[in-house]
């Protein structure tokens, strides 16, 4: 009996060790949206985490950008980075991210020759679209390394923006409230304007 409650113990605190190093490795650890000449420019911000390292090919995707203007990417001018746009992953093993194969995804990689250890703050990442609204879900994964050298991957939640299924943008909330109050100015209007005609 004391054997199995011993066992029991010990799964709990190996269950309880990886939950807490499950957040791990790149992070985006804010996020914004800022409109920008009709369109929106989403800033993420991202942190590579303690007792980890990044290492020259280490990445980071960000999946089912919709909306995406050309030419509108920015990376932080302080390390050396590569972008590149792919419909499927690119994804760490043994994940699985939200990843639409019509919607594209921006993978963001680390080509300097120097090690960069954890925790750091690497930047903003940024990319413009033409959508306003934006939905949270498994929209991020990453790989670094831990300190012995061992990859570390890594899925987290991210914002993106929002297309309907039918591939109509969705309407940013603050373009549905204007037509909401220029429809009862068109009906007032109308309505005048059979006034005068019938008088």
């Amino acid at each position: 009996m004391r054997t199995r409650i011993l066992m029991v113990l010990g799964a709990i605190v190996g269950l309880g060790c990886i939950a807490g190093t499950a957040q791990a490795g790149l992070l985006p650890t804010n996020f914004d949206v800022k409109a920008e000449g009709g369109n929106f420019r989403y800033v993420y911000s991202v942190t590579l985490t303690d007792n980890e390292e990044l290492r020259p090919g280490d990445y980071f995707t960000i999946y089912d950008f919709a909306g995406f203007v050309p030419g509108s990417v920015t990376v932080p001018d302080t390390l050396p980075w590569v972008w590149t746009t792919n419909f499927s992953g690119v994804t760490p093993v043994g994940l699985a991210p939200t990843d639409d194969p019509t919607i594209p995804n921006f993978t963001f990689q680390y080509v300097g020759d120097e090690v960069i250890p954890g925790p750091v703050g690497l930047g903003d990442f940024t990319l413009v679209s033409t959508i306003g609204e934006s939905v949270n879900g498994n929209y991020f994964t990453s790989r670094t390394h831990r300190l012995d050298g061992n990859f570390v991957h890594q899925l987290t939640p991210a914002r993106v923006p929002v297309k309907r299924d039918d591939g109509v943008t969705v309407p940013e909330p603050t373009s549905l409230a204007l037509l909401g109050l220029g429809l009862p100015l068109i009906g007032a209007y109308r309505s005048l304007r059979n006034r005068r005609r019938q008088g």
